[in-house]
């Protein structure tokens, strides 16, 4: 049986983070402790040491691939 991961090993990636609901769910799951991965057009001023930002056109497929393999570089998954 595996057993359950703390929140801490948790990563999380969620889009549009530089304001709105994407930056109201990167506050709640900094809060309680997950690796929080954010992008968004603009930069977030989001200031928590488990949170990582990037910069990303989701419309433009390179950037979007370049993001997922820092992500994989960064984190191991």
């Amino acid at each position: 049986m595996n057993k359950p991961k703390n929140s801490s090993d948790q990563v999380i990636l969620i889009t549009g983070t530089s304001r709105g609901i994407g930056r109201y769910l990167a506050d709640y799951f900094c809060q309680r402790n997950f690796q929080v991965i954010g992008c968004s057009r603009k930069e977030a001023d989001i200031d928590y040491p488990n949170y990582r930002h990037f910069s990303v056109e989701i419309e433009d497929e390179r950037q979007v691939k370049k993001m997922f393999s820092d992500i994989r570089k960064i984190y191991g998954r």
